[in-house]
């Protein structure tokens, strides 16, 4: 079994700090430009499935990339990036600033403490590990998949499958229209690409 997973392109959001999450931001030119990038490096890679978050941005990005590939996309919202309630659109910054309780709250111990309105990095490593489980229950043994979300459900995926606790989440960065190849012998992952 064969997991490719690409984060989307860029956004006007991305360029800007701002926290995303749930938010449909598009792809900006760049961000076009990066999926078109992503779909030339995976024009000759077989894939038997293909799964993307429902959000624009990775939708857009795995549009790209199956333009090469006579494959349905399933679309899933359980892929989609952490949820972040009242901050989405604002920088760290501004987050500090507009809500400097609940953001001092959050920074202590943000593993288990949610946004405002939103997720803790905790429920949302669990909703992406049960998402991605999913997936793995859904195809066979000797497929290549490819999903195509964000950067949170890329890092989440590998540090489940890789370090197979929540505290390695920053261990992996991945970037806009980045590309991690998990290649599993039997049942053991092992990461063969990031950020290719």
């Amino acid at each position: 079994m064969r997991f490719i997973l690409v984060r989307h392109g860029q956004t006007s959001w991305n360029i800007n700090k701002k926290f995303c999450g749930h938010s449909d931001i598009p792809l900006n030119e760049t961000g076009v430009d990066q999926a078109r990038v992503a779909s030339e490096k995976l024009k000759d890679e077989h894939i038997d499935k293909a799964y993307s978050s429902d959000l624009s941005r990775a939708v857009q990005t795995a549009e790209s990339v199956m333009s090469n590939h006579d494959l349905p996309l399933i679309q899933n919202t359980t892929l989609r990036e952490m949820y972040f309630g009242k901050w989405e659109g604002l920088t760290y910054d501004e987050i500090h600033k507009n809500y400097p309780t609940e953001a001092d709250v959050w920074v202590k111990d943000y593993m288990n403490v949610p946004s405002l309105g939103g997720e803790s990095l905790k429920s949302f490593y669990e909703r992406v590990g049960k998402a991605f489980d999913d997936i793995k229950n859904e195809v066979q043994e000797h497929d290549t998949v490819l999903i195509v979300a964000h950067a949170g459900v890329v890092q989440s995926i590998l540090t489940k499958e890789i370090i197979g606790a929540v505290d390695g989440y920053w261990k992996f960065r991945v970037d806009n229209g980045g590309i991690a190849i998990l290649d599993y012998d039997h049942e053991f992952p092992i990461l063969t690409a990031l950020n290719m």
